[in-house]
């Protein structure tokens, strides 16, 4: 029976089985953030029987389309669990490549920001070295300025301000003076080739120059962090008298310090183009090698199968080639065989023609001179039943038709003779010759063997 599943209470889950009904009740848990957040699995914490009767009454089509149904859910349920974790997957991807690329623009701020600091100490020593020009000349409205109710404290001051311009001008002077010889020893500088730069001052120590010690410890000693007041006038005046001068210097600070930011910025970039740039490079050159290597790999495998290929042909010629020799060879030895059974057929015969015309002319020879000659062999009672094709396999004339074609035409001359009183004698002959051809070919001499050949 198949499982039933009620939708309407939350957090439970009711299967039955067999009449055997099991609830779940599931807790409500918190998601954790492992493998996309998924739940934790749920135990049951309860079970009992009942006795299934009321399912008994529900049609059998019914129970398949309500267990269609519930697969249906749970395969739904399945694509939605996967879909929230494929998403999940590309969020965290998407949130791994921000945070990387906010890393590498954190990283190329720190290192505009350095550079930034290296051009921003050259550029203060430069302007503390390089004397400055007054961009604001004397002119009628700064009487007006210095003579407003807003300035009585500068007319207080009008010697000090005069003695201290005074200074300013001498230092001034001695500072341009310092700067221009500065930049003759760092023209000197460029010139001269480091490890050969000696003192042109009469000892000291040898390998040290003078203008690269001054050029060292001029750009190494620490910067004011304000204005001096051997170099500057009072900052209230300043701000009293050009008001705008500040902020002038604040925007054009800030201007240089945006286009320099600019030119960092589009330095990085295009270094990111060009690094991009050779990376697809890179990849198509390592594309173009693979390409090349898979072509030849190609070949070197046509290569190997045609010469495989080559060499299954030849081979198969070569079976094939076997196959026919061997089948003449069979053919042949066939029809020698054949050959040779005729030959054998009719020498034999020839042989049991020849026999029965010794035998036929022995029994007219006995039946007109009245004799009995005795048995040649033992395989017999007298001398008829000694033949070729009934003797003993152990008997002298088993299968040889030559040995008693002989011993027939030593009976048929023995018969010849006309003397009948010499009867006992041819009768003692016939033994013996019978007793000589009854011996085993085994135990017969090569003597005797080839007597016989001639005999015959």
């Amino acid at each position: 029976m198949p499982p039933n599943i009620n939708p309407k209470v939350k957090g439970t889950t009711k299967v039955s089985i067999s009449g055997i009904t099991v609830h779940a009740q599931s807790k409500h848990c918190h998601r954790n953030n492992v493998l996309a957040e998924r739940n934790q699995a749920v135990a049951p914490v309860g079970a009992w029987v009942e006795s299934g009767q009321d399912c008994q009454d529900e049609h059998p089509n019914v129970r398949a389309m309500l267990t269609e149904e519930l697969q249906m859910e749970i395969q739904r349920e399945k694509e939605e669990s996967l879909r929230r974790f494929q998403e999940e997957v590309r969020r965290r991807v998407a949130q791994h490549a921000q945070i990387r690329k906010r890393w590498q623009l954190k990283k190329s701020c720190e290192m505009a920001e350095q550079e930034e600091r290296v051009l921003q100490q050259s550029s203060d020593a430069a302007q503390r070295l390089t004397p400055r020009k007054n961009p604001f000349p004397y002119s009628p409205q700064r009487e007006l300025a210095i003579c407003s109710p807003n300035s009585r404290w500068v007319r207080a001051q009008g010697h000090e301000s005069s003695d201290r311009e005074n200074r300013t001008d001498l230092q001034t002077h001695q500072l341009s003076k310092v700067m221009r010889q500065v930049r003759h020893r760092l023209a000197a500088c460029q010139t001269i080739r480091d490890g050969e730069v000696m003192s042109e001052l009469p000892g000291g120590i040898w390998k040290v120059s003078p203008t690269r010690d001054v050029c060292q410890r001029i750009f190494s000693e620490p910067y004011p962090a304000g204005h001096s007041n051997e170099f500057s006038t009072d900052h209230r005046a300043a701000q009293v008298l050009w008001p705008q001068e500040d902020q002038e210097e604040l925007k054009r600070q800030g201007q240089s310090q945006f286009l320099m930011y600019r030119r960092l910025f589009m330095d990085i970039e295009r270094e990111q183009v060009k690094e991009h740039q050779r990376h697809r490079k890179h990849l198509r050159r390592i594309g173009r090698i693979k390409a090349e290597k898979e072509q030849k790999r190609l070949e070197e495998e046509r290569k190997l199968e045609r010469l495989r290929q080559l060499e299954e042909d030849r081979l198969e010629m070569a079976e094939r080639e076997f196959l026919i020799l061997e089948r003449l060879r069979l053919e042949e030895e066939e029809r020698a065989e054949v050959l040779e059974k005729k030959e054998r057929a009719k020498k034999d015969k020839e042989a049991t023609r020849y026999i029965e015309a010794l035998r036929a002319q022995m029994k007219e020879r006995i039946v007109l001179e009245n004799t009995e000659l005795p048995p040649l062999c033992c395989c017999g009672d007298s001398f008829w039943d000694s033949h070729p094709d009934t003797c003993a396999n152990n008997c002298v004339f088993y299968n040889n038709p030559k040995a008693y074609v002989q011993a027939l035409r030593s009976a048929l001359l023995s018969c010849d003779l006309k003397d009948r009183s010499h009867s006992t004698h041819q009768r003692a002959s016939a033994r013996r010759i019978a007793s000589l051809h009854a011996l085993s070919p085994r135990k017969e001499t090569t003597s005797q063997r080839n007597k016989r050949k001639e005999d015959i």
